[in-house]
């Protein structure tokens, strides 16, 4: 699966409608696939579990912008104003250099003490 046909499998859930949910949803649902392959591919392909990956997506659903983000990604808006550029950052970064990402990823993982590893910069074992 991949996110746009998540995307639409939970609009049409919704009365074809799209909204907060239906986008974190559909995010959820593409990263749960994501996390079944891995696991299902890790003895073929035992590098696979040092890869990292982003999601950055954007729906412009009846005058709304819904963005969802995990990862180092990062959404910006730029528009003109008397001629001058303006840009506004709309999501926060996702990863390990962030204390709250940080603590939750050591709530999931209570047994493993490398989850989380200052290795020039935090990073995910040590890796990402």
């Amino acid at each position: 699966n991949n996110l746009f046909n998540n995307l639409l499998k939970f609009a049409h859930e919704n009365d074809d409608t799209i909204a907060e949910v239906t986008l974190r949803d559909a995010v959820a649902d593409t990263e749960r696939g994501f996390l079944d392959y891995v696991k299902n591919n890790i003895g073929q392909i035992p590098t696979i579990g040092k890869a990292g990956s982003c999601c950055l997506a954007g729906v412009l659903w009846k005058g709304v912008l819904y963005v969802a983000n995990l990862g180092d990604s990062r959404a910006v808006i730029g528009s003109v104003v008397d001629k001058r550029v303006s840009a506004v950052q709309l999501t926060r970064d996702h990863n390990c250099n962030d204390e709250a990402i940080r603590q939750e990823l050591i709530s999931l993982h209570p047994d493993d003490p490398t989850i989380v590893m200052e290795k020039n910069g935090w990073r995910v074992k040590g890796i990402i």
